[in-house]
């Protein structure tokens, strides 16, 4: 009674609505992910793994989900450390994932 029937009602649709993306961005074929600073469902369509988020404009990568530096967001791809080190390409149509 306190917060009201269509309160809770819409509560719930968007809770379900969440584990349902939750569902969906799991499934191994699927080109959804979450920004790790909005968590706003981003898909790829195309392009790099570079990615950045419509909302926050964050920086992020497509492979692992770390956020990446604004200044330089290429360095998590080219620093040999990194365990997505030479990977800004994989996955995009006629690239060879490297053995």
């Amino acid at each position: 009674m306190k917060y009201g029937r269509r309160t809770l009602q819409m509560a719930a649709a968007d809770a379900v609505a969440e584990k349902l993306l939750d569902i969906a961005i799991a499934e191994e074929s699927s080109n959804l992910k979450r920004c790790p600073s909005c968590r706003t469902v981003i898909q790829r369509t195309d392009g790099c793994n570079n990615m950045r988020c419509t909302v926050c404009f964050n920086f992020f990568c497509y492979l692992c989900g770390e956020a990446l530096d604004k200044l330089d967001p290429y360095h998590h791809f080219s620093e040999p450390l990194s365990k997505c080190y030479a990977r800004l390409f994989e996955g995009m149509p006629g690239i060879v994932a490297p053995l």
